[in-house]
């Protein structure tokens, strides 16, 4: 059974609905995805189901959703905004692949894994929040095309830090401390050569950025500013209207 709301089209599973793609890949601009439709949940997207669609700039997903399908968003070249809710705990593979217009990514908190490549290509990232409940980042996860150095990333402490070569090329780390003045940060480059080895040469350096609160919103506010955490705060509804 399918049914479209919002040019969203849905197919209904056993646990609820799952957005299956849209009524026109040419036309829409925003993708609102809403936690139920007429009382049934919406649980989640499907595998590719918007990958390719040339005109989204705007995702918004109601908290509910538990999963985004493996390459879901790959190749959205206009995606710009995403606001991902704190139910979902599954982001497959790719999910935003060569999306190369995204700004940002707040990760959801309970997202136990950043899958491989799920934002590999996506240049024009100035921010990352990682999940606090984060245990493991896929390789490629964060690179870029461009080989320059890219995103502030704010990386809490449970994360161990063998993981962030694999997953960024070139990235300033703001580490969650233990309680210190100042959050650490770490530029961390890695190049890799793709051919019949892939080898990562790191070039490290610490400095530190002046910020004396390292929690997530502090992170969000100094980078993204107010207005950007005020609506990643904000109930569904308010940043739908």
């Amino acid at each position: 059974m399918y049914r479209t709301f919002d040019q969203v089209v849905y197919r209904k599973t056993a646990s609820g609905w799952l957005a299956v793609g849209t009524d026109d890949v040419c036309s829409c601009a925003c993708i609102t995805i809403p936690t139920s439709i007429n009382g049934v949940p919406v649980t989640g997207i499907a595998n590719a189901a918007f990958a390719g669609c040339r005109d989204v700039e705007t995702l918004v997903i109601a908290p509910g959703a538990i999963r985004i399908g493996a390459y879901a968003f790959a190749r959205c070249r206009r995606l710009a905004k995403i606001w991902l809710p704190d139910t979902v705990t599954e982001i497959g593979e790719g999910a935003f692949l060569s999306c190369d217009h995204l700004r940002s990514a707040i990760l959801p908190p309970h997202l136990k894994e950043v899958a491989y490549m799920t934002f590999c290509g996506c240049d024009a990232l100035a921010f990352v929040s990682l999940p606090q409940d984060c245990g493991t980042l896929g390789w490629l996860s964060f690179y870029t095309n461009t080989g320059e150095v890219q995103s502030y990333v704010w990386v809490p402490r449970r994360l161990s830090h063998a993981y962030l070569g694999g997953a960024f090329q070139c990235a300033a780390l703001l580490f969650e401390d233990d309680g210190g003045d100042e959050a650490v940060a770490e530029r961390q480059c890695r190049t890799h050569t793709v051919g019949n080895v892939t080898k990562m040469i790191p070039d490290t350096e610490r400095f530190f950025v002046h910020s004396r609160n390292t929690s997530r919103d502090a992170a969000v506010r100094t980078c993204l500013g107010n207005a950007v955490a005020d609506a990643y705060a904000s109930p569904w509804e308010e940043i739908h209207a």
